[in-house]
Formats: structure tokens, C-alpha cells, sequence
């Protein structure tokens, strides 16, 4: 598919607004394009102008790499002890405190000043 067919796919699609979603199938075709083009040498701008679509749109899909868009990966949910009791401090400085009392986490508030 060239730009010319991919801007008729787009005027298909009636008026757009800004940040609008494109059917999951016309955004791959945008990108496999980009890509292509890319590998030409064609900058960025040029193919924004090609498809109708945004240069930062075009930029992001064609960068997505094939495997990761749309994969689903295993997750293992799993509970530990007391994760979720006591309190949870946070230092400005990036330190990470959990499972403390009230008492606990007002010694050490006062501690750090």
C-alpha cells in the first residue's frame, strides 16, 4: 500500500479530531509503510505528509516493534504476608519504609526532621 492509498483509507473514515483512534488494522498498514519508508530514507515529516498522519503518530507505530503490539504476557499474582498492613513511608530522597505502627512511623517522621 502506498500513502496516496492510505490517505483514501483515512478520508473513509470521515472527519477526524485530534488523538482520534484508527481501526487496529489501518494503524499496522500505517506503520509496515513507515517502516518501509523509514528504510528508504524518507524522513519522518515526508511520510506524515504521505499518509494524512501526524509525524509523532507515524513515528511511535512504526517504532513499536511487531512482537510486543497488542501481546499478552503471563502474569503470577501473588500475596505476601502482611504486604497491605502497616503504614507506608516515602522519603522525598527516594526511600521506601512499609509495615510500620503509627507509633513506628512517628518516630521515624520525627527522626528525619
Amino acid at each position: 500500500m502506498d500513502g496516496a492509498a492510505i490517505r483514501k483509507q483515512l478520508s473513509g473514515l470521515g472527519p477526524r479530531k485530534r488523538g482520534g483512534r484508527l481501526p487496529e488494522t489501518l494503524r499496522r498498514e500505517i506503520a509496515a509503510y513507515a517502516r518501509q519508508r523509514r528504510s528508504a530514507g524518507v524522513r519522518l515529516s515526508d511520510i506524515a505528509r504521505e499518509t494524512g498522519v501526524s509525524e509523532e503518530s507515524v513515528r511511535r507505530w512504526a517504532a513499536a516493534p511487531e512482537s510486543r503490539r497488542g501481546a499478552f504476557v503471563p502474569v503470577r499474582v501473588r500475596t505476601e504476608g502482611n504486604a497491605a498492613s502497616g503504614i507506608i513511608v516515602h522519603t522525598a530522597q527516594g526511600h521506601r519504609v512499609t509495615g510500620l505502627d503509627l507509633e513506628g512511623a512517628v518516630r521515624l517522621l520525627r527522626h528525619l526532621g
